[in-house]
């Protein structure tokens, strides 16, 4: 049997012993209810199933994550605890891919590794724990709200809305499962700090935000827009008004900025040099694709040849229907209102920012631009559908809740595992392809004093030695070499050129015999890479990639926010333990 219709057998197979499960339950314990909150991670395993199978992926970026992975891990290795630049990149001259792109991911996926596992293997672990937690998150942040119906129902419409599924498994983006995670959290956190506004509060949420924004920046962005308006319809509508309160908000959102400040600020400052701060450009989608997808009568998210359709969710569009007839009929209590209507509204905006209609909002707004696919939104959709359909599952009566759960998980069974594994790829096959040299390189992350046309041609010949006497004679020997640090000893016999095989990028410093020398880095013939004079004689190099000031500044910006928060959560805790201890002794 053919690998996709064998999964499907098996996940058919699998919802079947875990219904006849939950059916068993309830005829041994009829009086008892179902926990909800142990069905809904029965129910999350289900479409998880499929990533334990050995392997890689046939489409989509998950061989290149294990790449991205192998880089990022070898640089820690290296000492650098912040990793920016990826050696093993743009034909092995290296680009400053980690400078901007999500780390967070990448840290867990170098934790998992670090105790044992494959890449592979930590990957796919990465993206197990961001599902099942995702699924967790939503249902606390409705359940303290909504109670435990509407969580469970919020979590089913989250965990199973196309777009998760999609990022799960066909595109197996480890940034953007891990936003699933942290986006109902950031709205429980600012809910917290608006209706308790302490110090505990404050600091989750500033964490989280570092959590989200290091997970993926753009996505970032957008939550900071929406959980801040969130946070001022909250206190304008709570019935105690504190000014205090509004200024706790704000502290929260201040304080997270400024713990990641390591890593937003040097992107803001530092992305004007490369292709991607000067040249993006925003892509949409079909407005049909959005609806309907067309394969398998619908119910296939992906195409023969990896194509994706970003369907909404067709249950999902009819919980939002529903939601609006109900906002039209006014049968809506008062004490929700204005919280479904803001999700209403954002749901709406959203798919707006979605459409090629709205490009001119996208280029006319700093920050947003360069957020490349506008598809990326759904993940905000999909967050705000599920808000809604835990909100007016109070509508609908539980029969009707358990028929519209079913089909909103079987609706997208199809999609519960990727179309085809490659079950002989290894982590040794995919480090092979990386450490030669044979891994595309993303043109928008290269500087932008390269000729991305002739560095394609220079690409397609990875490095071989790692520096070439471009004029005049010399004898090279490399005496160190890793990710950020080469050095070597250099014999001119003559006034030579010396070309080190590395993209140039401000940070990278060249020593000779311990002092500064200068760098040039526009060879007409070999534009972007470091080139440098030297006249005849007997030298030490050192080349080194080191913090520019903003990268310096940001560092030390946020390792005294983070010693701050520390020092706070211990005094915290200190006076809770001196309380318990005076409390007892009172006792006694």
């Amino acid at each position: 049997m053919i690998d996709p219709y064998r999964m499907i057998v098996i996940n058919l197979i699998s919802s079947l012993i875990l219904a006849c499960g939950f059916i068993v339950y309830k005829y041994i314990y009829p009086k008892k209810n179902i926990n909800l909150f142990y069905a809904l991670i029965l129910i999350s395993l289900l479409p998880i199933i499929s990533i334990l199978r050995k392997g890689t992926y046939e489409s989509g970026a998950f061989s290149d994550y294990v790449k991205f992975s192998t880089s990022f891990y070898q640089t820690l290795l290296d000492g650098n605890f912040i990793p920016s630049w990826d050696a093993f990149r743009c034909g092995l001259y290296g680009c400053p891919i980690f400078l901007f792109m999500y780390i967070f991911p990448y840290y867990v996926v170098s934790l998992f590794h670090f105790v044992g596992f494959s890449f592979i293997a930590s990957i796919k672990l990465l993206l197990i724990a961001g599902y099942i937690l995702s699924g967790i998150t939503m249902y606390y942040w409705i359940k303290t709200q909504y109670g435990k119906k509407a969580g469970f129902v919020a979590s089913i419409f989250y965990l199973f809305a196309p777009f998760h599924l999609i990022d799960l498994h066909f595109r197996a983006d480890i940034a953007h499962v891990l936003t699933f995670v942290f986006i109902p959290l950031n709205f429980l956190l600012v809910k917290k700090i608006i209706e308790q506004p302490t110090l505990k509060w404050i600091i989750f949420q500033a964490i989280v935000l570092v959590f989200l924004t290091t997970s993926h920046q753009a996505i970032a962005v957008w939550s900071f827009i929406f959980i801040t308006c969130y946070g001022f319809l909250l206190w304008s509508i709570s019935s105690k008004k504190k000014f205090r309160v509004i200024i706790y908000f704000i502290l929260s959102l201040i304080l997270g900025l400024l713990l990641s400040a390591f890593y937003w600020l040097p992107i803001l400052v530092e992305a004007k040099y490369i292709f991607w701060g000067i040249h993006a450009d925003i892509a949409f989608e079909k407005i049909n694709l959005f609806f309907y997808s067309p394969w398998r009568m619908g119910f296939l998210f992906q195409g023969p040849h990896g194509e994706l359709s970003f369907v909404i969710g067709y249950v999902h569009l009819l919980i939002f229907f529903l939601s609006l007839v109900l906002v039209i009929k006014r049968k809506i209590q008062k004490k929700i209102k204005y919280i479904s209507y803001f999700f209403i509204f954002s749901s709406l905006f959203t798919f707006f920012m979605t459409q090629e209609i709205s490009k001119f909002v996208w280029e006319m707004t700093p920050l947003i631009k360069n957020f490349q696919f506008s598809y990326r939104l759904l993940v905000f959709i999909a967050f705000f559908l599920a808000t809604i359909a835990g909100i007016y599952s109070k509508y609908i009566s539980n029969k009707k809740i358990i028929i519209i759960c079913i089909l909103v998980i079987f609706s997208t069974i199809l999609n519960w595992g990727h179309r085809k594994i490659i079950p002989e790829i290894n982590d040794h096959d995919l480090q092979s392809e990386l450490f030669q040299g044979r891994t595309p390189t993303a043109i928008v992350i290269m500087p932008n004093w390269v000729d991305s046309k002739d560095f394609l041609r220079f690409e397609s010949y990875p490095v071989k030695e790692p520096v070439n006497i471009l004029e005049g004679e010399a004898k090279t020997l490399q005496i160190f070499r890793n990710t950020t640090k080469h050095e070597y000893i250099i014999h001119a016999l003559s006034n030579v050129v010396v070309k080190e095989n590395t993209l140039y990028f401000p940070g990278w410093t060249l020593y000779i015999n311990n002092k500064p020398h200068p760098i040039n880095y526009t060879n007409k013939e070999f534009p972007g890479i470091i080139t440098f004079n030297l006249n005849k004689g007997l030298y030490k190099v050192e080349l080194m990639f080191k913090d520019t000031p903003v990268r310096t500044f940001s560092l030390m910006v946020s390792f005294i926010s983070w010693i701050i928060v520390a020092a706070t959560i211990l005094i915290l805790s200190l006076r809770k333990m001196f309380r318990k201890t005076i409390a007892f002794k009172s006792i006694s």
